[in-house]
């Protein structure tokens, strides 16, 4: 097996929020149901057209992962605003598993959210095929947080997303990653959606990353996990130039 490499992406999420209901004359409902998955873009595009990868690039086509709660809100969430937003828990798991097998429902107030905080486990793995053998698996360890001296590859770090992209807490503010001069992320996936009485809501949080490159340095075929001297992911793709967001919220209003 050649060398390949493999990067992080944060996050393909999927969410299909259902209210399929006629309200009662002179009555409106007050929830509606929320059905939640998390695909990357090889499972949300079954039929996308796919660019060609060299011996060294690892097309991505799960991931799998521990994501142990997430919550929406109503509240709006702005860069410098406070941190105290009221939080709804819709998902709660202890459980690893491939995103594709991560089927969530639930009931949800209507109205409109402005915001989602995803809780995860900093230690996940990168689902990816050879490049030269698709019935040929490969799993990548990796970890959302690199500095594992302060965040440990088992503990858990929560991302909060705003309206206008992604947002972290410090000394109880909020501050959007694409406004803070000391943060280099430009993240500018935005959560929002409305739930509506008698309406279905589709929500697709995708993520565009399809391919990641693994250096195997000594060439064993064998992932080395955690050594750097050795094995390195980087070079994470997206399908298309023009695609510059690691992942994206689609939504669409259905009868």
């Amino acid at each position: 097996m050649k060398s390949k490499q493999i990067l992080l992406m944060s996050l393909v999420i999927f969410f299909i929020l259902i209210s399929c209901f006629d309200p009662p004359p002179q009555e409106e409902e007050s929830t509606g149901n929320l059905v939640f998955q998390i695909l990357t873009w090889s499972s949300y595009e079954s039929s996308m057209n796919k660019t060609a990868v060299d011996t060294y690039t690892c097309p991505i086509v799960d991931i799998l992962h521990l994501i142990p709660r997430i919550e929406f809100t109503k509240d709006t969430i702005y860069h410098l605003g406070p941190a105290n937003q009221e939080w709804i828990t819709f998902y709660e798991s202890d459980r690893e598993m491939l995103h594709t097998e991560r089927d969530i429902s639930g009931v949800l107030d209507t109205g409109t959210y402005k915001g989602m905080r995803l809780f995860q486990r900093n230690l996940m793995y990168w689902i990816c095929t050879h490049p030269d053998d698709p019935e040929d698996t490969l799993v990548f360890a990796d970890w959302n947080y690199q500095d594992t001296s302060i965040i440990g590859l088992y503990d858990t770090l929560y991302n909060i997303f705003g309206t206008d992209g992604l947002y972290y807490v410090n000394n109880s503010l909020l501050h959007n990653v694409n406004l803070d001069s000391t943060s280099g992320d430009d993240e500018r996936i935005g959560c929002y959606f409305k739930i509506l009485p008698g309406k279905t809501t589709l929500v697709t949080v995708r993520m565009n990353l399809i391919s990641l490159d693994w250096i195997d340095k000594n060439e064993d075929s064998v992932y080395t996990f955690l050594n750097t001297t050795l094995d390195r992911l980087y070079n994470w793709q997206t399908p298309f130039d023009s695609i510059i967001t690691m992942s994206d919220f689609i939504v669409e209003y259905l009868p």
